[in-house]
């Protein structure tokens, strides 16, 4: 796996590591790099890999039971997609409809399935703010 070319461009491909397909059911995943360019998509290829292994990891402690560390968790998650993570409620009160349509289509993979529930929390804010003593 790793770096692929196809009709010119290059793409990151890796198979999804054992230890997490629990969270992610997909045999690999696969990101265009929007480049021609072999050396340029090579200096891309390391962040992209800790870009997935961060997202996975967010995912997999998404599924503890502590709720400061799930929170914290979904926070990751939420900026490993590109997005601030955001309570529901504030998101229905304050964000813009644009913000909120971006969020959702953010959920829809390349191939028309789902992402994960977890990710729909982190992206929609689906996960309360933990109290002081670090339960929800």
């Amino acid at each position: 796996m790793g770096i692929t070319r196809h009709r010119n461009h290059f793409y990151f491909v890796m198979r999804v590591p054992r230890r997490f397909a629990h969270v992610d059911p997909r045999a690999q995943v696969r990101r265009a790099l929007f480049t021609d360019s072999e050396r340029a998509a090579r200096a891309k290829e390391p962040a992209i890999r800790a870009e997935f292994l961060v997202y996975w990891e967010a995912l997999a402690a998404g599924e503890n039971d502590d709720a400061a560390a799930a929170f914290d968790a979904i926070k990751k998650l939420a900026a490993a997609r590109g997005f601030r993570y955001r309570p529901a409620a504030d998101l229905a009160a304050n964000a813009s409809l644009d913000d909120i349509l971006t969020r959702l289509e953010a959920l829809v993979r390349p191939d028309g399935s789902l992402a994960p529930l977890t990710e729909g929390m982190a992206l929609l804010g689906g996960v309360e703010l933990p109290s002081a003593d670090g339960k929800s």
